[in-house]
């Protein structure tokens, strides 16, 4: 039993240990910056004391009577096997489109079968969604 004791207290003692090793550190803001306006329109950008940057604009527009929300923006940091990672991204009524060289290309298979459903539009509903 006593062996049993001593046994359950290590491995406590060890997991109390290895909880306080991964404990986050603070990181600071080093710049932000936050813009609202009335039309709808808006930007921020920030920094922090560890690398990371990002920026967003957004602006509203009309397609089809419509008014859509157009977003551009990007972000920067440091993967953990300390490889630059920077990616721009435009989002709005046709998607999110993001650009990077850190994004793998879309495998052939789906941008031959994107392809023939773009050549082939009947096969789509309204919405989108395929026929059966």
């Amino acid at each position: 039993m006593y062996k049993l004791t001593v046994i359950v207290a290590a491995l406590f003692f060890c997991k109390v240990q290895s909880a306080e090793d991964v404990r986050p550190s603070v990181v600071p803001i080093i710049s932000e910056t936050i813009a609202l306006e009335e039309d709808g329109n808006f930007h921020y950008s920030y920094e922090t004391g560890d690398g990371i940057k990002a920026h967003e604009e957004g602006t509203l527009k009309k397609v089809n009577d419509q008014l859509v929300e157009s977003v551009s923006g990007g972000f920067e940091y440091t993967a953990p096997d300390g490889k630059p990672i920077s990616i721009s991204y435009v989002a709005d009524e046709t998607g999110y489109h993001p650009v990077g060289d850190s994004i793998p290309p879309v495998p052939a298979p789906i941008t031959k079968l994107l392809q023939y459903l773009e050549a082939h539009p009947e096969l789509q509903r309204p919405s989108g969604e395929l026929t059966s």
